[in-house]
């Protein structure tokens, strides 16, 4: 494939890239933001990825966070910038979330962590939407250790948003069903599951090195 490596990157420029057919694995190098990049597959699948080398590291990590089309763009550079700030103190943010996840952190847990760590830097009515958006849309995973949160479960719950196809609880105790098929909403609930480091799930591969 015949292409740059290195620009700025947009949501059209990254969306033209999805789906292209490559021999080997192709890193995308964000202009804007060291340390952010695009991970293509053999597949075809196109990532959002941090690779950065730890202070006093020999080679870099690679922290992904999720397809392109998933997760959106701000999105992505939000979570890269908390991801290079890690890194760039020493540690690894993937060991970190396994140790965590071997401790047994559950979804509900980390995205009470979540914002209570950032509710000094994220407005408090955009918090309250993410809240929402998880605890509305994927309660049943709630009390799920993360690590025993499936690739499959999380397509799924995306894919029942993007087709309008969710209902939940309201605080009144009656069920409300989704009216009409809303991606932006499962975008919206895709990007706060980001910082709990649950997007490796939906792009079902894991780490690339660096581990």
């Amino acid at each position: 494939m015949s292409c740059v490596r290195r620009f700025k990157f947009t949501e059209k420029k990254l969306s033209s890239l999805s789906n292209n057919k490559v021999e080997q694995v192709v890193r995308f190098y964000d202009t804007e933001m060291d340390g952010l990049i695009a991970i293509q597959r053999p597949s075809g699948v196109l990532s959002y990825a941090v690779y950065k080398k730890p202070k006093g590291a020999k080679s870099p990590v690679t922290v992904l966070m999720g397809k392109v089309g998933t997760v959106s763009l701000s999105h992505a550079r939000e979570q890269a910038q908390e991801h290079i700030s890690t890194i760039l103190k020493g540690d690894n943010p993937n060991l970190m979330m396994r140790e965590r996840n071997q401790n047994g952190l559950t979804l509900q847990k980390a995205l009470d962590e979540y914002c209570e760590l950032r509710k000094d830097r994220v407005n408090a009515n955009t918090l309250l939407q993410y809240q929402n958006a998880i605890q509305n849309y994927s309660p049943m995973l709630l009390k799920k250790k993360i690590k025993d949160i499936t690739f499959e479960e999380v397509s799924d719950v995306h894919k029942k948003i993007s087709n309008g196809q969710c209902s939940w609880i309201q605080s009144n105790g009656k069920r409300y069903r989704m009216k009409k098929p809303s991606p932006s909403q499962a975008n919206l609930w895709g990007g706060p599951c980001a910082p709990l480091s649950i997007m490796r799930w939906i792009t079902g591969e894991g780490q690339i090195d660096g581990s």
